[in-house]
């Protein structure tokens, strides 16, 4: 244990209870941020099954209804997320868009590498690059950080794949979160472009990466602008995908 842990020690980043033992933290790869009561939620929201394929959602490639009428057929994810007032999934999403804590941070990253990993090695070539869906301007102004951006580039530095800005945002928009799937697709629309490290991605392929994927409009868009690079492949990734989802499928 190190002496910091002993003064101060480390928290569950879900529920906020002290976590017992803590041989191993979320400093290295593979450490743990949440207790054993909260991590074993977390892994039952990584084995509940896709409501399409009906394989655990850490092993699912299904897209949204949305996604898949744009051709984009693949999306990597951890979680199902049903909107629940409280829950592990909803805290660790909260505290990646709010809090800025390193812990869960790393956690979040750590976790999503491994159905990335495994998609990686059977699907993807080696010329890889992540880069993420940039946040909204006002709430990046609030809060004072791209949360997707951080995640992205955990994810690089634990897989080794490099990060590139690829993306950036021009046009601010609504608020996603109460809009009807058409509301969201024509508020996202236009508010994308590529930045000037595109030129670098030419026939390679990009591993794009979001927080929470609800109907896919944002992730659609961003999709639409990085082919604008001529890359090989576009592998877009979150933590959760949104019981909404599901539901858009007769939208």
């Amino acid at each position: 244990m190190r002496l910091i842990d002993f003064f101060f020690p480390p928290k569950c980043v879900s529920c906020g209870n002290t976590l017992k033992s803590a041989p191993k933290r979320i400093h290295e790869k593979g450490g743990d941020a949440l207790c054993g009561e909260c991590r074993a939620e977390w892994e039952k929201a990584k084995l509940e099954q896709c409501r399409f394929c009906r394989r655990p959602m850490m092993d699912c490639y299904c897209s949204s209804p949305l996604m898949r009428r744009k051709g984009n057929n693949v999306l990597i994810k951890l979680c199902a997320y049903a909107g629940e007032p409280k829950g592990t999934v909803k805290q660790i999403i909260f505290t990646l868009k709010r809090n800025a804590d390193r812990r869960a941070e790393l956690f979040a990253a750590c976790q999503l590498h491994s159905p990335l990993s495994k998609y990686i090695s059977k699907y993807l070539g080696e010329d890889l690059y992540i880069t993420n869906v940039p946040r909204r301007f006002d709430a990046y102004s609030k809060y004072g950080y791209d949360h997707a951006e951080i995640l992205a580039r955990n994810l690089s530095r634990i897989s080794g794949i490099p990060y590139l800005p690829l993306i950036e945002r021009v046009r601010e928009g609504k608020e996603q979160k109460n809009l009807t799937v058409e509301q969201r697709c024509e508020n996202i629309k236009d508010a994308f472009a590529l930045t000037k490290e595109a030129e670098k991605v030419q026939g390679k392929c990009i591993i794009l990466i979001d927080d929470i994927v609800t109907t896919g409009a944002s992730v659609n868009e961003c999709i639409s602008v990085l082919k604008r690079a001529n890359p090989a492949a576009i592998l877009p990734a979150c933590i959760a995908q949104t019981t909404k989802t599901f539901k858009a499928e007769n939208d």
